[in-house]
C-alpha cells in the first residue's frame, strides 16, 4: 500500500510518499516494512534547481533499531535539453554496527538522456 502527494508553493515543489509492505510470502515468516520520502525542489531559475531530500526505511517493523535514513542536498544544472550536471552531499544513518549505513558522501554526476 502506498500514498504519495505533490504540492507546488511558488518556486518550490514538494513531493511526499509513504509505502507499507506486508510480505507474507517469505519462508522465514511474515515481514512488514515501511519506506518514506519527503523532497523539496526549488527552481532557482531556468536550468538551476536545488533539492533537499529525506528518506526513511524500516526493513522490518518487528525488529527494533533497524531503521535507516538518508538525507541529501543536491544542486542540479541543466544547461541544455537532455544534459544535467548534479553536485550533492548525502548523509546516511543506520544501525551503529554497520559503517556503510553511517557515512557522509559527496558526488558529482553527469546525466545524459536520449
Amino acid at each position: 500500500m502506498g500514498v504519495f502527494a505533490g504540492l507546488k508553493t511558488g518556486p518550490v515543489s514538494w513531493l511526499g510518499e509513504v509505502d507499507y509492505v506486508d510480505d507474507k510470502g517469505l519462508s522465514g515468516g511474515d515481514r512488514k516494512l515501511v519506506a518514506g520520502l519527503l523532497e523539496g525542489n526549488w527552481r532557482i531559475r531556468q536550468g538551476h534547481n536545488f533539492k533537499l531530500t529525506a528518506e526513511e526505511f524500516d526493513p522490518d517493523r518487528d525488529v527494533d533499531n533497524d531503521a535507516q535514513a538518508r538525507y541529501s542536498a543536491v544542486y542540479e544544472y541543466t544547461p541544455i535539453q537532455y544534459l544535467q550536471l548534479r553536485l550533492g552531499v548525502r548523509y546516511y544513518s543506520g544501525i551503529p554496527q554497520n559503517d556503510l549505513q553511517n557515512r557522509r558522501t559527496g558526488f558529482l554526476e553527469l546525466h545524459g538522456f536520449y
